[in-house]
């Protein structure tokens, strides 16, 4: 298993730590594609990457943008789909 410290800032309790749950565990992502989830997204695809895990992700829409919502969720999709440790967006 990586050292999941480098992922966080120092001082950091990284999650798993602080849930008790198996870094092996998938992990469901609420993806919006706003620059809060996609950063999520990253990080939660880059600690599934150094803990041989994968992760799920589930398009999120707010309800606040009208037809550029459309253009997000084809945004997550994408993303979702370029992402070997993302199984499947839902």
């Amino acid at each position: 298993m990586a050292d999941n410290h480098s992922l966080f800032p120092i001082g950091f309790t990284p999650f798993e730590i602080l849930s008790g749950r198996d870094p092996s565990e998938p992990i469901l992502v609420a993806f919006s594609g706003g620059a809060d989830s996609r950063a999520l997204f990253d990080l939660t695809a880059k600690y599934c990457r150094e803990n041989r895990s994968f992760f799920y992700a589930c398009h999120v829409n707010h309800g606040i943008r009208g037809d550029e919502a459309l253009r997000d969720r084809d945004f997550c999709i994408e993303t979702a789909k370029n992402c070997p440790e993302c199984k499947e967006i839902f």
